[in-house]
């Protein structure tokens, strides 16, 4: 496929799916998200069905800095954080959070850690030093200094740290309603991406999600990740307008999304629960493949 951003993409999502005779259309990247969802008119007109939010709603669920926004807006927890866009002005917001801990700056837009950075002082990073990978998030203010671009291509959030137990929630939406809800701790990744967790029931991350899902009126499958504070709040992180990577876990908590999300898409009732299975643990593993 072309690039989502290129003028024939639509038409040549059109001619493939002909091609292979489907009608129904599952997003699972962030970049195709606002033309599938400008175009989804076009698209049932061609017999693909789509179950996506509109582009309003997806523009603030893929930004950082208005979901955050929103979060205060509706009085959900939100972390500290200040929106920058070069080199001088996110040194200078670094340099205030680290005076009180660890500082992360990520972009605005983005996901699967893409642009990550963790700000901590030399010191604490020598001491962990031979325990950090090659291309670790970990940074310095000095590092910084040397490495950063004077001027950014998006906008990038500095925040405090939060240190607690990260969550990730796959969601069904039906116009803001939620359908169906997994919520699982985030005990391993790997480059962004779940290899280890368990899901669980979180009363205060469940209404925080309903709320979100209410008030952008979200539809179709919705991704949802927060992580805990210092007082072991859950806070949000972000939202992804999509299918997540991680999606498939689920089904060992008893809900099918991808099948749901199709369901949706032709107008069929979902057949769902509205909450997974509780204390449902899971391992994923790289399987090598021989041709």
């Amino acid at each position: 496929m072309p690039p989502s951003q290129s003028e024939s993409y639509i038409q040549e999502v059109i001619n493939t799916a002909q091609r292979f005779d489907c009608n129904t259309i599952l997003p699972i990247t962030t970049a195709e998200l606002p033309v599938l969802a400008q175009h989804q008119d076009r698209l049932q007109q061609e017999g693909l069905h789509i179950a996506i939010s509109t582009p309003e709603a997806i523009h603030t669920a893929n930004n950082k800095a208005l979901v955050y926004a929103l979060a205060s807006e509706l009085n959900l927890p939100c972390v500290s954080y200040e929106v920058v866009n070069n080199k001088t002005s996110a040194l200078a917001a670094i340099q205030q959070v680290l005076n009180t801990g660890y500082a992360v700056m990520k972009p605005t837009e983005g996901n699967g850690s893409r642009g990550l950075r963790i700000f901590m002082n030399a010191a604490q990073l020598q001491e962990d030093y031979f325990n950090n990978k090659a291309g670790s998030v970990f940074s310095t203010l000095g590092a910084a200094q040397v490495e950063m671009p004077d001027v950014f291509q998006q906008d990038m959030i500095v925040s405090s740290y939060l240190p607690g137990t990260e969550y990730s929630a796959d969601v069904l939406c039906n116009q803001g309603e939620c359908l169906s809800m997994a919520i699982r701790s985030r005990d391993k990744t790997v480059s962004g991406i779940s290899v280890r967790g368990t899901f669980l029931r979180h009363e205060h991350m469940e209404y925080q999600i309903a709320t979100f899902c209410k008030s952008l009126k979200l539809h179709g499958p919705i991704g949802f990740q927060f992580k805990e504070n210092h007082d072991g709040t859950a806070t949000i992180l972000e939202i992804n307008p999509r299918l997540q990577g991680a999606v498939s876990t689920a089904l060992l908590a008893g809900i099918n999304f991808p099948f749901l999300a199709i369901q949706l898409a032709h107008k069929i009732e979902p057949s769902s629960v509205l909450y997974s299975k509780n204390n449902v643990s899971f391992n994923r593993y790289w399987t090598d493949i021989q041709e």
